[in-house]
């Protein structure tokens, strides 16, 4: 299964039908075979990870949400 807004399928993640055990371990089969993917994936994930996680991304985000707070008050 998986969370849909934690990546793209087969971009940074590889998805399977929620409680499909053959799926899973096809798409895990896949990643020990195909070491090209395999690090595809991780590429585009630690990418991802590291934007979305960026100090003055998370910053402006806590000041926005601040600031809505206050105005709320």
């Amino acid at each position: 299964g998986g969370m849909s807004e934690l990546g793209n399928d087969k971009e940074s993640i590889l998805y399977f039908p929620k409680g499909d055990y053959v799926s899973c371990a096809h798409q895990i089969i896949r990643l020990l075979i195909d070491n090209n993917l395999a690090k595809c994936l991780s590429d585009n994930s630690i990418d991802i990870a590291t934007k979305r996680n960026s100090s003055s991304i998370a910053s402006c985000r806590q000041m926005e949400i601040y600031n809505d707070i206050l105005l709320k008050c």
